[in-house]
């Protein structure tokens, strides 16, 4: 039997505000710690080194995107059984994903290990006197990254039961830690190998931390470690689900950077520098929205099994809040495109950049309305949509990217990309319905799943 909608308490609203602010500093302190970190590594290290050391932070950074999804799945998993029935089964979920994790991010880290000579040697090309300090780099961060996915796996329980002020204590330090420690060790040498063990610190640090908070949160949800033991049913649903969510990972990035590689060819290398440098300053401001949906992601899964009209009713609330969050700032974005670049870099620079740069400012602003359909989808376990949105769309963008920039420039290519994120919004605003919003028409004003509505200290 499903519980009642009152059998659970509803997070309170300004939970919710608490939440995103700490994600938000979370997000920003530690862009922070680079602008300041960046100048004295590059002369202290000079080109060479930074050079190993930034596709070093690029790879800690980002390799738990690839995790084939079951980071995501599993705060999805872990949060649609909360207070449910399927509590149960928590146990077996848990320890399935961990184990996953931890076996692919010792094969990746045994992977880069045999690879690092190669590397070294036939990619990286570094001067011959540096080859052997370089390869002991990236055998150390070959070590990093099982420690990478382990944390992705324990941040994911901690989003799963929306615990952000437990996930920042540990995020914060850790990410600035990666990026401003490495000043702690240029007064003694410039060495690459200690330079990368403060980022294999700093994850060692993290994940022994992030373990303490999970493990609190465990006794709280009455869950022991001698319980978690995996089982081959959740771990094949987690993989199926994260399969599609890995879809999405791998192609989201394409659609985000296609656009560069084909100025580059069709137009000139000049023409990249005009349009990625204003577009990487406007993309900057979907740190917002990325904050607000990680917070309501596990809030949209847990309400969607336990009181869905209330949790589309968040919905709502989530689209009205990204518009009124966006607008002023994409607005400013757009107005000030001119005089803003002229200040910065000069009126020729201004002339060439000042037009594409307003009109991405206006798909910066659709993509962050998508952003609630995208994940109310996924929430309710439906990633094969967003996956299949991103499928059928790439072959189409690649066509009229390459037409509308061999004919307008730089001016269209920021059409074809702000075209792109309009049908994006339309077609997960029409789908989302039909998959989830129809089944659940959202609250009047007035109104619970039982009858009138709580007090406003109660409301979610």
């Amino acid at each position: 039997m499903e519980p009642s909608p009152q059998a659970t308490p509803r997070p309170p609203r300004d939970r919710l505000r608490r939440n995103l602010v700490v994600n938000l500093l979370g997000l920003a302190l530690p862009l922070v710690a680079a602008l300041f970190a960046v100048p004295p590594l590059i002369g202290a290290l000079g080109e060479v080194r930074f050079g190993v050391l930034a596709l070093a932070w690029a790879l800690v950074s980002y390799f738990g995107l690839f995790d084939l999804g079951v980071g995501r799945a599993l705060t999805q998993g872990v949060a649609r059984r909360l207070d449910t029935p399927q509590q149960a089964e928590l146990p077996g979920l848990i320890a399935s994903g961990m184990i996953f994790l931890a076996v692919l991010g010792l094969v990746s880290g045994l992977t880069l290990l045999l690879l690092a000579p190669w590397l070294t040697a036939h990619v990286l090309h570094p001067p011959a006197a540096m080859r052997q300090e370089i390869a002991g780099a990236l055998r150390l961060l070959a070590a990093t990254l099982p420690l990478v996915l382990l944390n992705t796996g324990l941040r994911a329980l901690l989003e799963a039961r929306q615990s952000f002020v437990r996930l920042n204590l540990v995020r914060l330090p850790m990410a600035v830690l990666i990026f401003a420690g490495p000043l702690l060790v240029l007064p003694f040498t410039a060495n690459l190998v200690p330079v990368i063990a403060v980022l294999f610190a700093a994850r060692l640090s993290a994940l022994v931390a992030f373990g303490f908070f999970v493990r609190r949160q465990l006794a709280e949800m009455s869950i022991s470690w001698r319980q978690l033991r995996p089982e081959r049913r959740l771990g094949v649903d987690l993989l199926r689900l994260g399969g599609w969510m890995t879809v999405s990972n791998l192609v989201a990035p394409l659609l985000l950077y296609l656009d560069r590689f084909i100025i580059g060819g069709i137009v000139s290398l000049t023409a990249v520098t005009y349009y990625v440098t204003p577009f990487e300053v406007v993309q900057r401001l979907s740190v917002l929205p990325n904050a607000l949906m990680a917070v309501l992601f596990p809030a949209f899964t847990s309400s969607l099994i336990l009181e869905p009209r209330r949790a589309l009713r968040l919905y709502y609330r989530s689209l009205a809040g990204m518009a009124g969050l966006m607008a002023p700032l994409a607005l400013a974005a757009g107005f000030g495109a001119r005089p803003a670049l002229t200040l910065w870099l000069g009126a020729d620079f201004a002339a060439h950049s000042y037009r594409p740069t307003q009109i991405l400012a206006a798909g910066v602003f659709l993509h962050a309305l998508a952003q609630p359909s995208f994940h109310l989808l996924q929430a309710a376990g439906r990633p094969d949509i967003t996956a299949k949105i991103h499928l059928i769309e790439t072959p189409l963008y690649v066509l009229y990217l390459a037409y509308l920039t061999a004919h307008y420039d730089i001016v269209g290519t920021a059409v074809a990309w702000t075209t792109r994120v309009a049908l994006s919004l339309l077609l997960l605003s029409v789908l989302a319905h039909r998959a989830v919003l129809r089944d659940h028409p959202p609250l009047g004003r007035g109104e619970t799943a039982d009858g009138p509505e709580s007090p406003p200290e109660t409301r979610s």
